[in-house]
């Protein structure tokens, strides 16, 4: 599965007006977002030993969530993976996410300057 290039791209699939819309809200709001969703499947290890009955619920959420946001089942998947396997929820991956869509993507799109 290879890595998409922006949000809700149709990286030469079908296009349907869901798959050509950029990801929702402003750029602060989907961060906010994304740090919020890493906090809640943090939070669910604040009970000892419900921890991994929640992530059973939480896991299938977060990664519709991702889903909805970036448009990206690779990073849905990975989200869904991380939140169900034990020991894994310190991984912030939906923070990584608009890391790699926000950032990475818009450095290496930047055109370089000539010297």
């Amino acid at each position: 599965m290879a890595l998409p290039d922006h949000p809700r791209s149709t990286s030469g699939q079908g296009s349907t007006p869901a798959d050509s819309k950029k990801p929702t809200g402003n750029i602060w709001l989907v961060l906010v977002a994304s740090i919020v969703i890493d906090l809640i499947g943090l939070a669910t290890y604040v009970v000892p030993g419900l921890g991994e009955m929640v992530d059973v619920i939480w896991a299938p959420i977060s990664a519709m969530i991702m889903q909805f946001i970036y448009g990206s089942p690779f990073f849905s998947c990975i989200n869904f993976i991380e939140e169900i396997s034990p020991g894994l929820d310190f991984l912030p991956t939906a923070t990584i996410a608009w890391l790699y869509f926000y950032v990475v993507l818009r450095f290496l799109k930047k055109p370089r300057q000539k010297a």
